[in-house]
Order: structure tokens, then sequence, then C-alpha cells
């Protein structure tokens, strides 16, 4: 049986602040020094038979903080945040549902891009000289480069921002191999933006004073200031489920499309759940996945790669046979936030982009 010590009852002095907070400790038959055998696990006892001493027994238990989005929502709004406007993102989902659920409407818009959220909280700091905050997953970091440095900056408009970034691919977690490099990229891309940020601790003490420092600084700078979110930092929070009025879900609308297509058509599929229904449907139907492009990455651009593709092949046409089935959906304002980009969209439909095919 493996059991844990805390960092503070290891009586390893030696250890820095930077090292996780648990750590595998245990004192060695041959030495009577405490010694640090791994990051995580230690035996109840060593392999000797040497019996941890009492007072190392008491605190065996592992103990995990999780940040109640709540309790880190109402903290920002005691530093003065209460507009938020974003991309939301896998790692921020809980504290994104509560700002959803929690925030009126005319204070949160969810961004059709972060650069585009960049702009709408530009907008919220000019006209009311209050700091908004904007949040993405690191993979957005790219779109908010131009208004960053162009807008907000200090040498040009100087916009104060409290940046919540989702950290996909942290070093030393296992992920998807796009998010391994963006992870790994993440704080060396801030340091050369010039944005200094801190990593959100998973209780509201340390939060309270990672949010003081942010609040320090944007007050004295007028700059954007980043914060860190690493898996699993915030307690789970869900919206009440709300009755489904509508016929179709994403995936069925997948199905219906991919089932009315001919053998040679190929298909650009979007980021997120999307390509991976997709994908998922193709081994159902036994199809094989060579017509298929799943932009795994690149979130957004879908529709560009898929120009690309088009633009270069021009003689192979957008094909209109799904225009009869997407037609029979029910496509309402009310339908079009329901399924969030679900809809597949043909050049000739207007709405969101999320499956490109070609002939």
């Amino acid at each position: 049986m493996f059991k844990l010590v805390p960092r503070q009852y290891s009586r390893l002095s030696s250890l820095s602040s930077a090292q996780p907070f648990y750590v595998a400790a245990r004192t060695l038959k041959s030495s009577s020094k405490t010694t640090c055998v791994g990051p995580l696990v230690v035996p109840e006892q060593d392999p000797n038979g040497h019996q941890f001493e009492q007072d190392d027994k008491q605190f065996t238990e592992l103990y995990r903080d999780f940040l109640k989005p709540a309790s880190f929502y109402n903290a920002c709004g005691r530093y003065g945040i209460d507009y938020f406007t974003g991309v939301p993102d896998s790692l921020l989902k809980d504290f994104c549902a509560y700002v959803t659920e929690n925030t009126p409407i005319e204070r949160h818009t969810i961004a059709a891009n972060e650069g585009s959220a960049v702009a709408l909280a530009s907008g919220y700091h000019l006209a009311t000289g209050k700091t908004p905050m904007v949040y993405l997953q690191n993979s957005g970091l790219g779109n908010i480069v131009n208004p960053l440095l162009s807008l907000a900056a200090p040498e040009v408009y100087s916009i104060p921002m409290c940046i919540l970034i989702g950290w996909r691919g942290e070093p030393g977690k296992k992920d998807e191999p796009q998010h391994i490099v963006q992870g790994d990229a993440t704080p060396a891309l801030l340091q050369s933006l010039g944005i200094p940020f801190q990593v959100l601790p998973d209780y509201l003490d340390g939060a309270e004073k990672v949010l003081a420092t942010a609040h320090a600084y944007m007050e004295a700078k007028q700059a954007p200031y980043a914060i860190l979110v690493r898996r699993r930092t915030f307690d789970t929070y869900k919206i009440p489920a709300e009755k489904n009025m509508f016929e179709h879900t994403r995936e069925s609308a997948i199905q219906m499309v991919i089932d009315s297509l001919d053998n040679s058509d190929c298909v650009v599929g979007t980021t997120g759940m999307l390509s991976r229904e997709l994908f998922e449907y193709r081994v159902k139907k036994n199809h094989g996945h060579a017509r298929d492009f799943l932009t795994v990455g690149s979130m957004g651009h879908a529709s560009s790669i898929a120009f690309g593709i088009a633009n270069a092949k021009p003689d192979r046409p957008v094909s209109r046979k799904c225009a009869t089935i997407l037609l029979q959906i029910p496509l309402t304002p009310q339908v079009k936030r329901k399924l969030a980009g679900a809809i597949i969209c043909v050049v000739e439909l207007l709405y969101s982009i999320d499956v490109f095919v070609f002939s």
C-alpha cells in the first residue's frame, strides 16, 4: 500500500517552494535522515521493514484542494473585475460555467476568437475605466498577440486587463501533441510579450494573493497581467441542465451530412468534439479516414484550410448535396447557440463553419 506525506510534515527543510506540494519521503533503515525518493508515492514502510515514525503516520492522507469557481469569481469582484469575455476552454470550463450562470448578459461576452475578446475588453475599459478579464486556452495566445502589442500595450493605449489562460500541455503532464508544443512555449511567449504572469493556486488564500499582485501591477502600469491555470485547479461547477427542445444534436447533424456524401467527397473538420465525432462515425461505418482532414489544433481556421484546398482544386466544387438536409434542421438563434457551431456549413448557408465538403 502506498501513502503520501504532505510536504510541510515530511521534515525536508531543504525543499524549495517550487517543488510539488506532496513529496515522497521515508526514513531509511541505514540512516536517520529523511530522504526524498520521488514526487508522489510513499510506501507505508520501506522495503527493509522500517515503519514510519508515529508523527508521520497521522499525515499520510492526500488532501487535494480545488478552487471553488464562486470563491474565485467573488475574489475577482473584490478587485474590481466585473466584465468577462473570452473563448471557453476545457481547463476553465467550471469557472466559465459559473460566470455564464451568475453574470448579467451585458457583462459577459463569449467572443468569436481570442483577439476579439481582447478588443471587447479594451472597449469596456475605455468606456468604464474598469479592469476586465479575458479568458482563453493557451492555444489562443497567437490570436491575441496583435491586439495586445498594438492596442493594450503601455506604449500604445495602455489598457489593463487580467488574462486568465488555461495551460494545456503543461510540462510534465500528459496531453495531445499540439497541446504539448503550445504548453512548453507558453511561459516564454508571455515573457517575450512583456506580460508578467503567475500560476493560479488551487486554494483561495493563494488565489487572492495572485489577484492582489495582478491588481497592483495593472493599477501601477495600466497594462495586461496573465494568470496561468493548471489542469484540475477549479472545483466542479455545472450549469443546470435545460430541457432539450430540439430534434437534432451536433452528433446527429454530422451523421446526417456524412450519410449524404459520395465516396469521392473529402471533408475538413474543425477543432474539438466535432472532429472526434466525425472520426468515431467513420470508424462505426467502416469508411476509413483517407478523405478527412481533422483540424486538431489551429482553432478557428478550419474554414481557411478548406478554402485553401478548394482554391487549389478548382475542378472539385463545394458539394451542394447537404443543403436539403440542413434546411430541415430548425436554424433559429436558440438552435445556433445550443449546438454551438454544430450545424454543418456549406458555403451557401451562412451558419457556423465546422465541416466543409468537397466533391
